[in-house]
């Protein structure tokens, strides 16, 4: 059957509409059913082959393969229009959305009209040509071609809302490549519309108005309507920028059917909110669709001039790169920018979010921030910001409330955030943030003491004289902290202990196969001996060879800590030092001559660090990115006047361990010595008698 082009389908969009994946499509062109070639490209377009999609149809039809069985009558919902004679891809999705405003906003069927009755629809609909008045216009001689087209994609969707979505979801990469930078995935979006209603019903507004006064692509205030299914729907509210994207942006509010309110912008760049700022949430994708390059600088500059112009009483939430909101800042600019927000008060809860979320980007991290008045009623160095870090956990539903909750406990007063017991976030002065270059997040690693009872230092004396170990007898211990509190521990990441030149890295030695040996010379530790895949001590290497093969030959150092990331973090502490370490294990050599310091590390407690980092849940297993991330690992300071009776302590008690293993031992032993001679008849025992 013979018929124009006017369709045509990539094969990505032949894998769609036949609802199986792209590498089948390949296999239908390399394996032609009997009589039934796959059909020929008609065209090929940036590279991409296309290909009649009427022709396709029939293929599909004639041999069943794929799993649509309404091909015919979703064939309009993922082609593409051709024979337009003057438009770009582009102007022609611009125009095709625009139509499914029309579409949507009329009974009539657009193919009924002619082209200056569509015109004048357009006209009626957006007498101000706010969003699509001039995008129709544009269509010029296309305008009945694509009016149909638009009325078959509506009807082969369902609905104009879906095919409008439909589109944005197929031209994200090929005619809207600000969109496709900064498109989110769902969950993300999800997260930050839940935690912007929850402020809204935090604050007590009982008609809010959302805000979003970026260039963007509304995802996040139709998130948040579509959260008040069950309810009035919410006022939305965004600024009328007169360029693609946000044109793009007010026509796909208008065909969800949203309620949308201008915030007009004054010569000065200032917003007036007018009635607005009664009730309002703000919200905020940074960089916007409309300007995705934005520097980090730029991006809190952005929140900056948002934020001097809130009312008192606004919340706003910003979902932006982790870079520009909760990292360690790259440069002074982005330090100085992040230091004027801060210094507002407003920010109330700052999370880190875990990587993948950015569509087109899967390495980047973002953030979410939730601002709020500033409390008034505490003294300014007495404020404080709630932070939280998931980097390592995915936004499941019970994640995505625990972090709602957070964010709505951190708006209140100091006494109930006091009392809340957060489920992964961290109540920080504010002012700890201040000091510059540093990471908001990572104060979310130290974490409140394990619950203790007052008397802790007489358990501990009770422990001891239970043991009745001349090693630990020496032990006495006083409580410190008065009231019976037990104070937090001094903790601060891996990264920034090393930035404080507290220890240094040193890198492991690589050495070739051959030369590592079972006989005499240095102990060889590796990964393997790290992971107990190999007993330390078994592999060697030979001094000479060692020193005359590899002149930048590294030993170890009494109390050196040799660890691994990977398959999982494993750490153990060289106490006689000499031993050659291959990579890719590694050394960190504790600096104790900086001069004095208040706190300063220990190995010991540094391996059980490091080794608890491989207990901390990571996405793909032990081994997840944040297992292999040892700059960001917590790891505790020890007080220098305490530093070397806690050593002597630990020593003691690992001689009492060690002690209790070989009495463990030898009571095995005994055990299948007596059970081995009794059952073989070789050996008699008389029970003792009673009172024995």
């Amino acid at each position: 059957m013979s018929r124009p082009s006017t369709l045509q389908l990539g094969l990505a969009d032949v894998a769609r509409l036949a609802q199986v994946r792209r590498p089948v499509v390949s296999m239908w062109r390399r394996r032609e059913l009997a009589g039934h070639p796959f059909p020929e490209p008609v065209v090929v377009v940036a590279g991409e082959e296309r290909f009649d999609a009427f022709e396709v149809a029939d293929y599909l039809e004639a041999t069943g393969r794929g799993r649509n069985e309404q091909v015919r009558d979703d064939l309009a919902a993922h082609a593409t229009s051709t024979g337009l004679s003057h438009l770009d891809g582009g102007a022609a999705l611009d125009a095709l959305t625009a139509l499914l405003c029309l579409v949507s906003a009329s009974d009539e069927p657009l193919a009924d009209l002619d082209a200056a009755a569509t015109l004048r629809r357009a006209l009626d609909i957006d007498p101000a040509d706010s969003m699509l008045s001039r995008e129709v216009a544009a269509t010029g001689d296309d305008l009945p071609a694509l009016a149909a087209h638009a009325g078959a994609l509506a009807d082969a969707s369902y609905s104009p809302k879906r095919a409008f979505e439909l589109l944005l979801r197929q031209q994200l990469s090929r005619s809207l490549p600000g969109h496709a930078a900064v498109a989110l995935r769902d969950e993300a979006v999800r997260l930050a519309a839940r935690v912007a209603v929850a402020l809204a019903s935090e604050a007590g507004f009982e008609t809010p108005v959302f805000v979003d006064v970026t260039d963007g692509r509304a995802d996040l205030l139709l998130a948040i309507a579509e959260s008040y299914a069950a309810e009035p729907a919410p006022s939305l509210a965004s600024v009328p920028f007169d360029t693609r994207s946000a044109r793009l942006a007010r026509r796909r509010l208008f065909v969800h059917d949203r309620h949308r309110l201008d915030v007009a912008v004054d010569e000065s760049g200032d917003l007036s909110f007018a009635a607005l700022e009664a009730d309002a949430v703000h919200v905020m994708q940074l960089p916007p669709a409309g300007d995705p390059s934005l520097s980090d600088v730029e991006v809190l500059k952005t929140i900056s001039n948002l934020v001097r112009q809130l009312a008192g009483h606004s919340r706003l939430v910003v979902l932006g790169p982790a870079s520009a909101l909760v990292d360690r800042p790259e440069g002074v600019e982005v330090d100085l920018a992040r230091d004027r927000i801060l210094r507002t008060g407003r920010l109330r809860y700052a999370l880190r979010l875990p990587s993948g979320l950015v569509v087109h980007s899967p390495r980047q991290a973002l953030a979410l921030w939730a601002l709020g008045p500033p409390n008034a009623t505490v003294p300014v160095t007495d404020r404080f910001t709630v932070v939280s870090d998931h980097s390592d956990a995915g936004l499941t539903e019970a994640v995505v409330g625990s972090i709602v909750t957070d964010a709505v406990t951190a708006m209140a007063s100091r006494n109930v955030a006091r009392r809340h017991a957060f489920h992964s976030a961290r109540r920080v002065r504010t002012a700890l943030l201040l000091p510059g270059r540093t990471s908001l997040v990572d104060q979310a690693t130290r974490r409140p003491a394990p619950a203790a009872p007052p008397d802790l230092a007489v358990t501990i004396d009770s422990l001891v004289r239970e043991l009745d170990s001349s090693h630990v007898s020496g032990l006495r211990v006083e409580a410190a902290a008065p009231d019976g509190e037990v104070p937090a521990p001094s903790v601060r990441t891996l990264g920034q202990a090393i930035d404080a030149t507290l220890c240094r890295i040193v890198p492991g030695n690589r050495v070739a196969d051959a030369d590592v040996t079972g006989g005499s010379g240095r102990t060889v530790i590796g990964p393997a001996e790290l992971l107990a895949e190999a007993p330390m001590g078994d592999r060697r290497i030979d001094l000479l060879t060692f020193a005359g093969s590899y002149p930048s030959a590294r030993f170890t150092e009494p109390g050196d800590v040799v660890f691994c990331t990977a398959p999982r973090p494993v750490a153990w502490v060289d106490r006689a030092g000499g031993s050659v370490v291959l990579a890719p294990a590694r050394v960190l050599r504790i600096d104790d001559r900086a001069g004095p310091r208040p706190a300063l590390l220990l190995p010991d407690v540094l391996a059980a660090d490091i080794r608890a980092a491989a207990d901390r849940p990571c996405p793909g297993g032990p081994a997840g990115p944040r297992a292999r991330d040892w700059r960001r690992w917590p790891v505790r300071l020890v007080p220098a006047r305490q530093r070397e009776a806690l050593a002597w302590a630990l020593a003691a008690i690992e001689h009492e361990r060690r002690s209790l293993m070989t009495r463990r031992e030898q009571l095995e032993a005994l055990e299948r010595a007596v059970t081995d001679g009794v059952t073989s008849q070789s050996l008699t025992i008389d029970r003792p008698k009673e009172g024995h």
